[in-house]
């Protein structure tokens, strides 16, 4: 119930009017006379609706049979947006898909209009679909639709490929889409990362580094000291590499992104030489992976980003300690019991329980599961909130902590919240997993900015985190205290 807006002059009572309701009582109205009132009302929902209201009473008259009225309501279009995939690496290029519904079952909508921008998108190619036939148009900084018609209950699809110029989070935002008959309903938004590397350290203090966007794969000593990088070499050269982990034997494995392959190579102190790759898990393609984990019986679990699961492997190494095959097993996902669904699972690590954790990146979450070892049976949910530390806002990258020498902080849960531009520390899973202390400055550049992924955990048990904005790799202690950075150019 909006208001009164009229009274008429016969029409001397008591109003009562509440969000849901209006009264009248004490009315007096003289022989062939009538009052009339106007109400304004908004109506919660679409279709043919129904006011009825009470029987009038009076002193002198029996009461009145009910009045009824009808109101046909007809609601505006629905537009919602989505990235696949949500992580790229920076000028890399994501599909971007736009859904415009009808909730009307019965009413056809006419004129549905709408533009976005795309800033700071840029590039956008590719068009396919069509909203019931009329095509969008798209310029070089925008995509808009005009004059479409959608019967009742309908939708429309239709998608175009865009550029990610800008390291970090990038949030894209259409405008309201309009109906000539439904009127203005809301707009759409959807985020975008830009995912700046990853991180791994081997049992000798070996730091590697994949950078996504230079298609390398960095080697350090662990004071900093560059040694080189690794070659691909037969197995071609890289794609996007975007997740680094080690085995018990310092074997690597890379997540080559833009190949849809996961990669092995030696170990450094055996050259580091490439010894084989995968493109498949649990029997179909990999698409988009993009983290790389292992536990502590050298099973390797991936992030299948684009397929919204995680697949996994069994390592069978070579006399010589090298990796001579990888038999897949299994996958967790899409869907995982009682935690819905996973949505464009970014980042992946284990324990030194051998729980697993999986960044969940589209749910803004990180979701947890126990050892393979013991089922992966789903556990957890960490997020979207993490109690005094407030939101996760797309998260970008993930690590535990398991080389702090205090062990009342090994395991710790390290989250890089790109959104809010912050580092999270978490208590470890055995410990709650509750919310301990956030990084989001450093002593040498102030306020951290474009942290898209890039944690691990240096051999002192300090962290180590990619700051694309700084050009370096840095390390700092779980109270932000900074150690030591390496330059790197990405």
């Amino acid at each position: 119930m909006v208001g009164l807006q009229s009274v008429g002059p016969l029409c001397a009572g008591t109003f009562g009017i509440t969000a849901t309701a209006a009264t009248l009582s004490g009315l007096t109205i003289p022989p062939s006379g009538s009052c009339t009132l106007v109400f304004g009302v908004q109506a919660n929902k679409a279709g043919t609706l129904t006011n009825t209201t009470s029987a009038a009473t009076s002193n002198e008259t029996s009461p009145s049979s009910p009045a009824t009225a009808t109101l046909s309501v007809t609601a505006p279009p629905i537009i919602a947006i989505a990235f696949n995939p949500t992580s790229v690496p920076l000028n890399g290029t994501t599909k971007l898909t736009f859904t415009i519904t009808n909730p009307n079952l019965s009413t056809t909508l006419t004129g549905i209009s709408f533009t976005d921008t795309l800033t700071p998108l840029t590039n956008p190619t590719g068009l396919t679909g069509t909203c019931n036939g009329t095509a969008p148009t798209t310029t070089a900084t925008s995509i808009s639709l005009a004059g479409a018609t959608l019967p009742g209950g309908a939708s429309c699809t239709f998608s175009i490929t865009v550029t990610d110029p800008v390291m970090g989070v990038v949030t894209n935002s259409t405008g309201p889409v309009t109906s000539a008959n439904g009127g203005t309903g809301t707009a759409a938004t959807a985020s975008l990362n830009a995912r700046s590397g990853a991180v791994a350290v081997d049992s000798q203090g070996h730091i590697l580094v994949a950078l996504p966007n230079a298609n390398k794969v960095l080697t350090f000593n662990s004071n900093g000291s560059p040694l080189g990088s690794l070659n691909p070499s037969f197995l071609g050269a890289f794609g996007q590499p975007s997740g680094i982990a080690v085995d018990s034997k310092d074997n690597i494995y890379v997540a080559d992104t833009g190949n849809n392959r996961v990669l092995v190579f030696a170990s450094i102190a055996k050259g580091a030489a490439p010894q084989l790759q995968t493109t498949t898990g649990n029997f179909a393609p990999l698409s988009s992976p993009k983290g790389v984990a292992l536990d502590s019986s050298d099973n390797l679990l991936v992030s299948d980003t684009a397929n919204n699961r995680v697949v996994a492997f069994a390592v069978t190494h070579s006399a010589s300690g090298g990796v001579s095959g990888l038999s897949s097993l299994t996958q967790i996902g899409p869907a995982i019991s009682f935690l819905g669904q996973l949505n464009a699972p970014l980042d992946i690590a284990v324990d030194s329980q051998n729980n697993i954790l999986v960044l969940d990146s589209g749910n803004n979450r990180v979701v947890t599961f126990t050892s393979w070892a013991l089922g992966h049976a789903p556990h957890t949910q960490i997020g979207p909130a993490i109690g005094f530390l407030g939101q996760l806002a797309t998260p970008g990258g993930l690590a535990v902590n398991s080389r702090d020498p205090n062990s009342m902080c090994k395991d710790q849960i390290l989250i890089a919240d790109t959104g809010n531009q912050r580092v999270v520390i978490l208590n470890s899973l055995a410990q709650g997993a509750g919310p301990r202390n956030q990084i989001s400055s450093s002593a040498m550049n102030g306020q951290l900015t474009n942290i898209a992924g890039g944690l691990g955990a240096a051999p002192n048990g300090n962290i180590l985190l990619l700051e694309p904005s700084s050009g370096r790799l840095a390390e700092f202690s779980d109270t932000g205290t900074f150690s030591f950075s390496v330059p790197i150019t990405f």
